[in-house]
């Protein structure tokens, strides 16, 4: 079974614990310690005096919600194996100050461990246990906060080399590809089914195509809002506008950014032309929330949107014209994708924004929207993903990576190939996190195991 991406979001800063003199230690570190066996006892007990080993201390999270996901615990005691995610802080407190009260992401939730102990004035559910480290790793006499070198987890170290890497250790490195390419198109076709069942509640393929490639746009931080303008201006009403400035205004108007031009030389100008389309104050009791931390200038929600209002609209018909591109090949589809943006783009500008895309982001595109929707009709379109140049990795392939192919694997094997570093997301997704069963009856190792990949 396939689930969702979770929900990415921001990071939250991580408080410092002070020892002793001017030695400081943040969150991370603590992170450390249960990550790695060598830096903690082997058993270790709850608040209420429950001892307990750690199978398996979990999937180390690098995106929203609990900092551990699928751990294993044994209670020694009672022989009772707990699994589920670990949430890891310096105080209590710091569960109601990182707002993690009522938050989904952490409905999972079987442990809470602190390094100190204290007081939370938002009690957990009675299921997950309170864990309090301090005195419980101080006593360890060769323990010693400067030998834990935080930036070498949790990828240069691992715990344990999983049984799947174990198994794929042995794989001639045809089978190796044949599992990431199989894993891939797995996971396309599994997108071309969310996108399938899309396209029967939009019911027009063109406002299907608009809305995932304008989500695309968006990135990570701003996917939902794009899609958000992609349905407030839908493909017919665009299509109608042949004057990329007045789809330009309209964008912005709807997406609730044009205060963002006040006080420059093209606000009155947009804002004209905005009036002019009836939309000047769309949105203006309940403008989008955009994010704009860690976001490069060329990647602002602004710019984007002038790419997108040099792409989609008047006699522009960037979907149709996909449609024609040859499929003799994969790598000739994929000439003429670019090719294709290439003559879309060619010296647009709009208000001094000189809109582009690109390879990386084509192949992106490509693989994330336009194939899955190709796909729809033409269950061989997936094939066309193998052309496709890597995208940017990411933290999940990185960590997919390195248990699947070890610490010392060479990254080339998959960073080259769009296919390959989807079927390490998809392993991720179906099983690393989404089993939630633990390495030791990962279905995917035991297949490994008894050759039937």
């Amino acid at each position: 079974m396939f689930l969702w991406f979770p929900k990415l979001g921001q990071c939250v800063a991580e408080p410092q614990i002070v020892l002793a003199g001017n030695s400081r230690w943040t969150e991370r570190h603590i992170q450390c310690i249960w990550y790695d066996s060598s830096l903690r006892p082997k058993i270790l007990r709850t608040d209420s005096g429950e001892e307990f080993t750690i199978i398996n201390p979990g999937t180390w999270n690098l995106e929203e919600g609990p900092d551990f996901l699928g751990a294993e615990i044994r209670f020694i005691k009672s022989g009772k194996v707990v699994r589920g995610d670990v949430e890891l802080h310096v105080r209590p407190s710091d569960w109601v100050a990182h707002h993690h009260s009522g938050d989904e992401n952490y409905s999972n939730l079987v442990m809470h461990v602190c390094w100190f102990g204290g007081y939370n004035s938002a009690p957990l559910p009675p299921h997950v246990h309170n864990v309090t480290l301090k005195e419980q790793i101080l006593i360890q006499q060769n323990f010693s906060f400067e030998q834990i070198a935080i930036t070498a987890y949790p990828h240069a170290i691992l715990n344990e080399t999983p049984p799947c890497g174990q198994h794929v250790a042995n794989l001639p490195k045809e089978q190796l590809y044949k599992l990431l390419l199989t894993s891939g198109e797995s996971r396309l076709r599994r997108k071309s089914a969310d996108m399938a069942a899309r396209y029967g509640e939009v019911g027009d393929i063109r406002q299907l195509f608009q809305e995932e490639f304008f989500a695309a746009l968006g990135y990570k931080n701003n996917k939902e809002q794009f899609r958000l303008v992609a349905r407030l201006v839908p493909h017919q009403d665009l299509s109608i506008i042949y004057d990329p400035k007045e789809r330009f205004a309209m964008l912005l108007a709807n997406a609730g950014l044009l205060k963002s031009y006040e006080g420059t030389a093209v606000y009155r100008e947009l804002w004209d032309i905005a009036w002019q389309l009836g939309c000047a104050d769309a949105l203006e009791a309940f403008p989008l929330k955009w994010k704009r931390n860690a976001i490069r200038p060329q990647n602002k929600p602004e710019n984007r949107l002038a790419l997108a209002a040099c792409l989609f609209g008047g006699k522009n018909r960037l979907f149709d014209d996909i449609l024609t591109l040859p499929r003799k090949t994969p790598k000739v589809w994929w000439r003429a994708l670019k090719r294709l943006f290439k003559r879309y783009l060619q010296e647009a500008e709009l208000f001094g924004i000189r809109p582009s895309l690109g390879t990386a982001r084509i192949a992106s595109i490509a693989i994330n929207v336009i194939i899955p929707i190709l796909t729809i009709q033409d269950p061989d379109c997936v094939q066309l993903a193998g052309a496709l140049p890597g995208e940017a990795d990411n933290s999940i392939i990185r960590e997919t990576a390195f248990r699947l192919l070890g610490r010392d694997h060479n990254p080339a094997i998959y960073s080259n190939s769009a296919i390959y570093q989807q079927g390490l997301i998809e392993i991720w997704y179906r099983f690393c996190l989404t089993a939630r069963v633990g390495c030791s009856n990962c279905i995917l190792a035991k297949s490994i195991k008894e050759g039937k990949i």
